[in-house]
């Protein structure tokens, strides 16, 4: 090929942790050889136009919606949002034409759904012909988290059939496409993080002094948006009770979003999760012990912050955050059980105990807790993990092969 492979990017958000994953993989990608674009359903903030500005030669909103099933919301609540997305984008007719239209108009070689929620990337691909990637980033099947209507064997067989290869974040993931022996085009890449990033003075301490945190302190983090109501913070605040009374110079802290009420009742759960863990962490005596740290853009410098990562969630597609805290050199304690698992090596990079445990989190963290050495040496181990098994650079060297590949064999 002549001229750089332009690549369509299908985003399901302006934001978030799998948009994240893609921005940072365009700031690798050899422009010589790669011509980025972005479609996304929502307008961005400014700080994330700027980001879609500097990595893309261009990108434009879209109107598309996303074809899972609102399983945490009534039937009524579902068939309003149902209705409301059908008619923004006119039964996906608008989204089809606007795509197709950007297609031709960019000369698009390849088109990379970053979801397995969106599916007009894939429907656009096959109206014009083009290969497409799709990569699943959730865990999705009838049991799991994020379901469809359609039933795992032709769930499975959509996936594959409107795609040239489905790119899975973990073996955790690729296990609805395992159960049915469709494997021939499933390919695993993890996820991966700019390493360089977290190196150097990080100026962790910074963000300890704004939430109070002593230097002689231990501060326990968990890193999880609160809108993300699957994430089990509760589990994280029942730990910390378990903690609290005997370990004096401990303090704990969730780092994440905190939603706001919406004037729409639909949209108010996570609002009303999180005033529920705000009333747990009170009941159970946490006051002064306990910090609600909001978000931080500058992720390395909130690992820094911390002394231990705990992450309590046991559907957890990947966890970027397990690779990012061993990146800045801390210990991770998660559960024996989705994508965690396959990062965190059980003691040595941190510890994986039985999930929804809080008596095994708590032993486990305690252990980091009152070993400065042992803390210190999983920290080192995880860095060197995060180096060799989870960089950018290793991500990038997949995602381009695929590239290459599919591009090949449609020659």
């Amino acid at each position: 090929m002549s001229h750089p492979i332009r690549v369509l990017y299908v985003l399901n958000s302006p934001g978030g942790g799998a948009t994240q994953g893609i921005l940072e993989l365009l700031s690798c990608l050899p422009p010589r050889s790669y011509e980025a674009y972005a479609v996304i359903p929502g307008a961005p903030d400014e700080f994330q136009r700027q980001n879609l500005a500097k990595l893309t030669s261009d990108f434009r909103v879209v109107p598309m919606a996303w074809w899972n099933r609102k399983v945490n919301l009534s039937g009524w609540n579902r068939l309003q949002l149902w209705t409301a997305a059908n008619l923004r984008t006119a039964g996906r007719l608008r989204s089809m034409l606007q795509l197709v239209r950007l297609i031709h108009a960019w000369k698009i070689d390849i088109i990379y759904t970053n979801t397995a929620m969106m599916l007009d990337g894939a429907l656009a691909a096959r109206l014009t012909g083009r290969p497409h990637l799709w990569h699943i980033k959730e865990w999705v099947g009838e049991q799991a988290r994020t379901r469809f209507l359609l039933p795992d064997p032709i769930l499975a067989k959509v996936f594959m059939a409107l795609s040239d290869r489905v790119i899975v974040m973990s073996r955790f993931i690729g296990q609805l496409f395992e159960r049915q022996s469709l494997t021939d085009r499933l390919v695993l890449v993890n996820d991966g993080v700019d390493t360089r990033r977290f190196s150097g003075d990080l100026k962790g301490q910074e963000i300890r002094r704004s939430l109070g945190v002593r230097e002689d302190e231990i501060l326990v983090g968990m890193a999880a948006s609160l809108s993300s109501t699957w994430k089990k913070h509760s589990l994280f605040v029942e730990m910390a009770a378990e903690l609290v009374p005997s370990l004096p110079r401990v303090r704990f802290a969730i780092f994440g979003s905190e939603p706001a009420r919406h004037s729409n009742p639909i949209y108010n759960q996570p609002w009303e999760y999180f005033e529920r863990l705000k009333r747990q962490a009170q009941e159970l005596g946490l006051d002064g012990r306990f910090i609600w740290a909001g978000f931080w853009q500058n992720i390395p410098q909130m690992m820094d912050a911390v002394d231990v990562l705990v992450h309590t969630c046991d559907i957890e597609p990947f966890g970027r955050v397990a690779i990012e805290a061993m990146a800045a050199g801390r210990p991770v304690v998660g559960p024996r059980k989705g994508g965690i698992s396959e990062s965190v090596v059980d003691g040595q990079t941190g510890f994986l105990v039985p999930a929804g445990n809080a008596g095994a989190f708590s032993r486990a963290t305690a252990q980091l807790i009152v070993d400065d050495h042992l803390r210190a040496k999983m920290g080192e181990a995880g860095r060197v993990r995060a180096a060799t098994c989870f960089s950018i650079d290793q991500h990038v060297r997949q995602i381009s092969a695929l590239y290459n590949e599919v591009i090949g064999a449609r020659a």
